[in-house]
């Protein structure tokens, strides 16, 4: 055997030693993943303490909170483009597709909206509640 087929053979031996030193085995079972928690609430502090008391039993990195903004944690400051008003197109549109009170290409029109309007939090305390 060449050197340079004994120097490659010797780093190949090195990398698979190196890899297969980083394999470790977990010291215990992992526990039985959480499911998803679904929740109706009208208020954002229900969803801050169970998100703490999930945090304090599993840890912070284990828990994701997910919000949807539109009336979750803010809202149009009045009803035209809303999501009331989307789904009422929406409806409008499968039962009376002529009526005169339809808006053509409503997702663009409630874009626009969004753009265009101001939106407030749902609840007062809401930036507070999600910081906690």
């Amino acid at each position: 055997m060449n050197s340079n087929a004994r120097s490659l053979t010797f780093v190949l031996l090195a990398c698979v030693s190196l890899i297969g030193g980083c394999v470790t085995q977990p010291k215990s079972a992992p526990s039985e993943p959480l499911q998803n928690i679904l929740a109706a609430t009208e208020d954002l502090s229900m969803v801050a303490d169970e998100a703490l008391q999930l945090a304090d039993r599993l840890g912070r990195e284990q828990v994701l909170v997910v919000f949807d903004i539109d009336n979750t944690l803010l809202a149009m400051e009045q009803g035209l483009g809303s999501d009331q008003w989307y789904y009422w197109q929406r409806d409008l549109a499968a039962s009376d597709p002529c009526s005169g009170m339809l808006v053509d290409d409503r997702l663009k029109v409630q874009g626009a909206l969004f753009f265009a309007s101001a939106m407030r939090p749902t609840q007062p305390d809401a930036a507070a509640q999600l910081q906690r």
